[in-house]
């Protein structure tokens, strides 16, 4: 993983990727000085704990990139993450490899939300509501567990490359109620639409 040194170089990245839920719309930052600059050849980087996600991620943001016609490729795909990668050596890198851009997903925060008790046969939320499922016997199942969901806060960055500097971010949370793909494509969507409407694709 990258987190201490590209820290750094993220000015706020953080770890882990995407659970689901209700979806917040995502809020958004732009320098005005990269108003209407096409972001170039782009890398894309996901910093989390799970290196699968992080890879699938970095894959599913590429090909909507591409699908946009930016030439982009996974970081991970290019080169070698470590530690010990200093913001110094990961920007020279880029530059010798072409790359105007880079785009950053961290999460930034996780809360866990209590949803009241549950059982097999019968789901209870923390407003009361019911959800009862019954067997041939019309018997509702007595095995009661607690019902929770997380709630993921992420962040997206965009670097120009060249200045080091952010041109954009965006933030906007998901959680578990849904997969880590539906997830996924959501933020993708989303960031990539918001630089579309910004002129930056």
């Amino acid at each position: 993983m990258i987190r201490n040194s590209f820290h750094r170089f993220a000015m706020a990245a953080s770890a882990g990727l995407l659970a689901g839920c209700t979806t917040l719309p995502l809020q958004t930052w732009m320098d005005p000085q990269f108003k209407d600059r096409a972001i170039g050849k782009t890398a894309v980087l996901a910093l989390a704990d799970n290196i699968a996600l992080c890879g699938q991620y970095e894959n599913l943001f590429v090909k909507s990139l591409t699908e946009h016609g930016i030439t982009a490729v996974s970081l991970r795909a290019t080169m070698k993450i470590t530690d010990q990668l200093t913001k110094e050596q990961l920007a020279a890198e880029l530059q010798a490899k072409g790359y105007n851009s880079i785009i950053v997903t961290k999460v930034l925060s996780k809360t866990s939300h209590d949803r009241g008790q549950g059982a097999s046969g019968v789901s209870v939320s923390a407003d009361g509501d019911y959800w009862t499922y019954y067997s041939y016997s019309s018997t509702p199942a007595q095995t009661t567990y607690p019902v929770s969901i997380t709630e993921s806060d992420l962040e997206a960055i965009l670097f120009d490359v060249k200045s080091g500097k952010i041109a954009w971010s965006g933030r906007m949370s998901v959680c578990d109620s849904q997969s880590n793909l539906s997830n996924m494509e959501i933020v993708i969507r989303s960031v990539v639409k918001d630089l579309e409407k910004k002129n930056l694709l």
